[in-house]
């Protein structure tokens, strides 16, 4: 364990011969190297001041930097809409898209901002109003146990910071928010785009809520929101202050559905304690991956879940266990999410390796239920495999 060093003054002092009435004579310079020793220990010791958000753990999005897409569902342009809500746009985003052929959304890599290769861009199909229970946005959830150091809901509730990168053909007062889930909560706020075409680095400053249901176990226990085309009943007649409901947004702010060929991007996403906005916390590739893998994994090849004879099953069904270990999910792992072509991708296969078909899999208590209308098959003889990474295991952080 590291000491303190108050004492190391009158120790130089000492060794070179000096008297106590000396030791405020010595140079200006031992003082400031001794500040900067008695800094390094106090980051040994863990004494620093935890409103110091520029060490530690400080970006409490995931994946704001858009790096980690193991679904690739959204490398082309592609209608949200028509994904299941249960699946994330990618790591840890989500979103609503509550009306079909309006918007499409694409991880994009041209023309990005310095220093974030990739962004999210979403761009209008139609001329749309949004009716009043429309809900176009983007959201990134935080778990509870990550912002529980904030003491939100307590008369310590310590503010935070929000900053981003956005660009849009439709400059103006655009909007999001902050909430709480049960959504019953919200901060809602807004943000001016300057210049069409342009990329501009945005931040707001939320002042920490004393009221309110913050979770901080593993549950959901903030949403961050970018909106851009809800309609009216999710968009609060308030700004910049704490309201009671669930809100997206302020009202009379930009959207894109209203007219096609309209567009939004946005990257490098980050929620910070304290009141000012700091450089984006850029964790190592490995370290953003794991973080991700606690909600989300990519099986890349071999035996994805196999049958037991133990494990239930009757005529109608198969529970199968997975061939990997969960234990580092949040929780089990509530969707098992298939791609590519059955056979050639993905397969399921008894006993003798013959490719089964007609089987719809689900996730049950952390088994994978294999479900045919009497599929004519016993315990134990069934098998999912993946030879190309076309098997997903999802803890959906909203289940």
């Amino acid at each position: 364990m590291a000491k303190n060093v108050t004492n190391t003054k009158r120790q130089i002092a000492y060794q070179k011969g000096l008297t106590p009435q000396h030791v405020n004579d010595l140079p200006t310079h031992v003082d400031q190297e001794l500040k900067k020793i008695q800094s390094s220990i106090d980051q040994i010791n863990g004494s620093v001041n935890p409103s110091d958000n520029t060490v530690g753990f400080k970006n409490r999005i995931f994946n704001g930097n858009i790096v980690i897409d193991q679904l690739g569902i959204f490398s082309s342009a592609v209608d949200p809409n028509t994904i299941s809500t249960s699946l994330p746009y990618l790591d840890m985003i989500y979103g609503n898209a509550s009306q079909s052929g309006k918007m499409t959304l694409q991880v994009s890599s041209s023309n990005p901002v310095s220093g974030f290769p990739k962004y999210l861009a979403f761009t209008s199909t139609s001329n749309y109003t949004p009716i009043s229970t429309d809900a176009f946005d983007v959201q990134f959830p935080i778990e509870g146990m990550n912002i529980a150091d904030l003491a939100w809901g307590t008369a310590n509730a310590q503010a935070v910071t929000i900053s981003f990168w956005v660009k849009s053909n439709n400059p103006g007062t655009w909007t999001g928010s902050i909430r709480n889930l049960p959504v019953a909560y919200s901060y809602p706020f807004t943000y001016t785009i300057n210049t069409s075409g342009v990329w501009e680095y945005k931040s707001v400053t939320i002042p920490g809520p004393t009221v309110g249901t913050w979770t901080t176990d593993n549950s959901v226990g903030a949403i961050v929101t970018l909106d851009y085309g809800t309609g009216s009943t999710y968009l609060s007649s308030s700004n910049a202050t704490w309201v009671s409901g669930n809100y997206h947004g302020t009202q009379g702010s930009k959207n894109i559905v209203s007219t096609s060929g309209n567009y939004l991007h946005a990257t490098g996403l980050q929620l910070e304690r304290g009141n000012t906005a700091t450089n984006f916390d850029l964790r190592p590739i490995s370290q953003e991956m794991k973080l991700c893998q606690r909600y989300l994994r990519k099986m890349t090849t071999g035996y994805v879940a196999v049958t037991n004879p133990g494990i239930f099953y009757d005529a109608n069904n198969l529970r199968l266990l997975l061939n990997t270990d969960i234990s580092t999910f949040r929780k089990y792992p509530s969707v098992i999410y298939t791609k590519g072509t059955q056979g050639t991708d993905w397969a399921i296969m008894n006993s003798s390796n013959v490719l089964q078909t007609g089987f719809t899999l689900t996730m049950v208590n952390g088994y994978v239920n294999a479900a045919k209308t009497t599929h004519g098959l016993t315990a134990g003889s069934l098998w999912v495999a993946t030879s190309n990474g076309a098997v997903y295991l999802i803890d959906n952080i909203y289940s």
